[in-house]
């Protein structure tokens, strides 16, 4: 189990404010986590939860599948605790392992006595370094929060922490006034020359005592910078200086003895490694790797996990969150956000044909001819193609480019489907359908309720009537089938609220509104099916009215409720004419629908609102249920800046 630290990324912080002062930084949510009984007191250190070996946090855990406990054969092992956390540490000092996997061949034994293998993990840094880190052995601590990529974090190293695990024996003797010692001094950086002196503070002269833990900094098998990070616009591998030094050498300079490009990225989603029967000779090992920015990378290792290659295997992959192989296929499969897909990546000496057909669909009265083309379809290989054309009346054509006609009985509704299969020289082949639709025209969908641009209230919220306006040669609007879907635009993207599938009905819109640094919107989409299986669409863009210009025409006195401010910052207030009993029992969700928050808060202001403290929430969309008298109420308000 992989876990990140849960600290901001913001900064240096470090459980305290930036530098050991001040209260928690924006998007640290470390005060929440220990409301909410995540985080213990002792665990309040920011970054530095990475290293803390009491907290579950930044860490590859190592755990019984069955019973949550730890494993005799982990570094860490307390046989009078085994289900304490230290138990379950396997590796430690990771920001946010966010995918990790266990190269082919190398674990062995059972649970108990066994090794689980060598694991290779994607850890994704603030906004300077990306690594690929490699766990060859338990106990190996990756060295965050003070070292990041192949360098020193100057934010966090200078930031002296206690590690409460590590008491100093010299405290308050001989004027020394550190009771524990900093993690700056139980974890040093690697040498050329493997010789490392764990040196008391309060005396150069005295080591740290043995039963302390101390750790050297493994470093990551590779490193590439965030496009952010314009300092060391870098991808390198880890090395040592004249002096014998940490260092690093960037892919694609004159020194570099690892052979590939250089390049960069935004996050790493992990990799996965190529083997078994179905996988060529020249990709056999590789290990595949991909990043947010949009490109899968292959890495070549050697038998004992040295780099010896990087190169670029796709680069048009969307932006991959996870890459994985099925061990029954041999094919790499990858999922994307932005587009949303699951992608399948098969390897095969001959590819299948890329097939395109005009027209996809057909329509219209009996008889009708249509003339078909698949121009624009090509073999992979350039092979010569063939065509073989299956029609509704079972009638066929070899053909690339048919002219077919298309008769029915009666004049009824008719549907089918038309097949093409089409194939190259060696076999290989594609086949795709074509919906027919006979003696039917598509409908028409005109959205009539609502105006393009229309205006909503940001101060509560606002009912859309949903009525379209739909027209039909062969069939009556009572027919249809209406799909409404409501959309929430921020910035570049967007989330589906809800759903209806009835014509002239209402839906709520919450008021999402106005914000100096956030731009929100919603967007009506409509889709009208007639039963022939023909489709029209029509959308609305509304917009929150920013300016207050329905503040004169809107009625609030009809909602039982208003939410403001929203945008909010520090806090929202749930305000209602009917009042409040006692206090306000209320839960919010996270838009992914995460339970963050929930409670009784008590009402202000002679039971006519109540506040509710979000200072700690991340930017973004949340929603709020909450009970006013025997009734729950549903809104939605936006953390910004």
């Amino acid at each position: 189990v992989s876990t990140g630290d849960g600290n901001t990324w913001v900064g240096g912080f470090n459980g305290l404010g930036y530098n050991g002062t001040g209260p928690v930084p924006e998007f640290g949510m470390d005060s929440l986590g220990l409301a909410d009984g995540l985080l213990g007191p002792d665990e309040m250190l920011g970054g530095y939860r990475a290293q803390y070996l009491d907290g579950l946090n930044g860490k590859v855990l190592r755990i019984h599948p069955e019973t949550g406990a730890g494993l005799p054969n982990n570094p860490f092992y307390n046989s009078s605790e085994p289900d304490g956390t230290r138990s379950k540490v396997y590796a430690l000092g990771l920001r946010n392992p966010y995918r990790m996997t266990v190269k082919a061949g190398t674990g062995y034994g059972g649970l108990d006595d066994g090794f689980p293998g060598v694991i290779y993990l994607s850890d994704v840094g603030d906004w300077v370094w990306e690594e690929i880190n490699v766990v060859r052995e338990p106990g190996l601590n990756f060295g965050w929060p003070m070292f990041q990529g192949p360098v020193i974090h100057p934010f966090y190293y200078n930031n002296n922490t206690q590690n409460t695990n590590a008491p100093n024996p010299l405290f308050d003797t001989g004027g020394c006034t550190t009771p524990f010692f900093n993690y700056q001094h139980t974890v040093q950086p690697s040498n050329f020359a493997h010789d490392y002196v764990f040196s008391n503070p309060c005396d150069q002269g005295q080591f740290i005592p043995e039963d302390v833990i101390t750790f050297v900094h493994e470093r990551p098998l590779l490193a590439y910078a965030n496009e952010a990070n314009d300092n060391d616009p870098y991808a390198a591998y880890m090395s040592y200086d004249e002096n014998g030094n940490e260092s690093f050498t960037p892919l694609g300079s004159p020194e570099s003895t690892v052979e590939g490009e250089n390049f960069r990225g935004l996050s790493t989603s992990g990799g996965t490694f190529l083997s078994g029967e179905f996988i060529p000779e020249e990709q056999q090992g590789l290990y595949l790797f991909a990043d947010f920015t949009g490109w899968i990378r292959a890495a070549h290792v050697s038998e004992n996990d040295e780099l010896e290659k990087v190169e670029l295997w796709n680069e048009d992959a969307g932006r991959p969150l996870f890459i994985t192989q099925n061990p029954f296929n041999g094919c790499i499969y990858y999922c994307s956000l932005f587009p949303s897909f699951v992608k399948k990546i098969c390897f095969g000496g001959n590819r299948k044909p890329v097939v395109k057909v005009d027209p996809e669909i057909v329509f219209g009265y009996s008889p009708l001819e249509v003339s078909f083309s698949t121009e624009g379809s090509f073999d992979p290989e350039g092979d010569p193609l063939s065509f073989f054309w299956e029609f509704c009346d079972g009638s066929v054509s070899t053909e690339a480019n048919p002219v077919h006609t298309f008769y029915s009985e009666n004049e009824g509704l008719e549907t089918c489907t038309v097949s093409v299969t089409v194939s190259d020289t060696s076999g290989a082949f594609t086949v795709r359908d074509v919906f027919v639709s006979l003696n039917n025209t598509p409908p028409s969908a005109n959205i009539a309720s609502i105006e393009e641009g229309e205006l909503y209230s940001t101060r509560a919220p606002t009912m859309l009537s949903l009525i379209a306006e739909v027209e039909d040669a062969e069939h009556g609007t009572e027919e249809m089938t209406y799909d409404w879907t409501l959309l929430l635009h921020h910035n570049t993207h967007f989330h589906q609220l809800s759903t209806m599938t009835e014509n002239n009905k209402t839906m709520e819109i919450n008021p999402t509104g106005c914000s100096e640094f956030e731009t929100y919107w919603y967007e009506i989409t409509l889709k009208v099916t007639d039963p022939g299986g023909l489709t029209s669409e029509d959308s609305r863009m509304i917009y929150p009215d920013c300016d207050g210009l329905l503040d004169d025409i809107f009625d609030y006195n009809d909602n039982p409720f208003v939410l403001l401010p929203n945008p909010a910052v520090d806090y929202v207030e749930i305000r209602s004419k009917k009042g409040f009993d006692g206090n306000m029992q209320y839960i919010i969700y996270s838009i992914d629908g995460r339970k963050v928050s929930e409670g009784k808060t008590p009402v202000y202001n002679e039971r006519n609102y109540v506040r509710l403290d979000i200072s700690n929430f991340q930017k973004g969309l949340f929603v709020i249920q909450f009970r006013i008298g025997d009734d729950w109420h549903r809104s939605a308000f936006v953390k910004s800046e």
